[in-house]
């Protein structure tokens, strides 16, 4: 998983861009297979990245950079990285390059949890990740009555 993370600095310009630049039909595509799962729907945009067609825009070296680094992930990083792609896409907006780089850090990090407990002076633990939040006392706000 540290290969994709350091790679993604590279891939999420690229992997944006090409969400934006191609053809509408490729993107609009993977949105519409809902029935399908996240990873076949970033495996739809991450492969138009790998094999072009002359109806795309011209490859850039950032983009040649990008598909080099794809090609050189390890299996689980990949099936990583084409899940993140495609519950990005899935999500609508924002399609942007920082949205994309945070569902790839979620991706990656293995050590995120939702546990609540509720009840007079009950902790309540929210996220557990890079951030972590703790409250004592009353639920965290938007949870009451859960």
């Amino acid at each position: 998983m540290s290969e994709l993370l350091a790679a993604s600095a590279a891939l999420v310009p690229v992997i944006s861009a090409a969400a934006a630049g191609f053809a509408g039909a490729v993107v609009e595509s993977a949105q519409t297979q809902f029935a399908d799962s996240a990873v076949l729907r970033g495996r739809a945009l991450i492969g138009r990245l790998l094999s072009r067609r002359p109806e795309d825009p011209p490859q850039t070296p950032e983009d040649a950079d990008a598909a080099a680094r794809i090609r050189a992930l390890p299996p689980e990083d990949r099936l990583l990285l084409e899940t993140a792609v495609g519950e990005w896409l899935a999500a609508g907006s924002p399609r942007d390059g920082a949205a994309l780089h945070e569902r790839i850090r979620d991706a990656c990090s293995g050590d995120t949890y939702h546990v609540a407990s509720h009840g007079p002076n009950s902790p309540a633990i929210g996220r557990i990740g890079e951030i972590g939040t703790m409250s004592f006392g009353a639920p965290p706000e938007g949870e009451a009555g859960r």
